[in-house]
């Protein structure tokens, strides 16, 4: 597992840190985002604020670097879930049953 920290940034002694996190963003949020990030699904706004985040801290950077080359990998190699069609109906059926009680 990569060293990131949790929602609560520390400073160099441990204490609380004085300065907000790289980028505005902790590390725990930036790598909660990780997949979205990678496949551009973010907005602008949350984009920018990863990849401030991503150029002042090593070790998100790291992870983020990683996830990236087993995705390249994965696309490459053209590996995907096969498509099961029952899998299909079972879980359309279940989006239309929540549509329908939410609705």
């Amino acid at each position: 597992m990569f060293p990131v920290s949790d929602t609560t940034e520390r400073s160099a002694d441990g204490g609380p840190a004085t300065e907000a996190p790289p980028g505005g963003i902790s590390c725990a949020a930036a790598v909660q985002h990780v997949y979205e990030y990678l496949d551009g699904e973010l907005d602008d706004r949350l984009e920018e604020r990863i990849g401030a985040h991503l150029g002042a801290c090593a070790p998100c950077r790291s992870l983020f670097d990683f996830e990236r080359a087993f995705l390249d990998v994965v696309r490459e190699k053209g590996l995907t879930a096969p498509e099961s069609p029952e899998l299909r109906e079972r879980i359309l059926a279940l989006l239309r049953e929540e549509e329908e009680g939410g609705a």
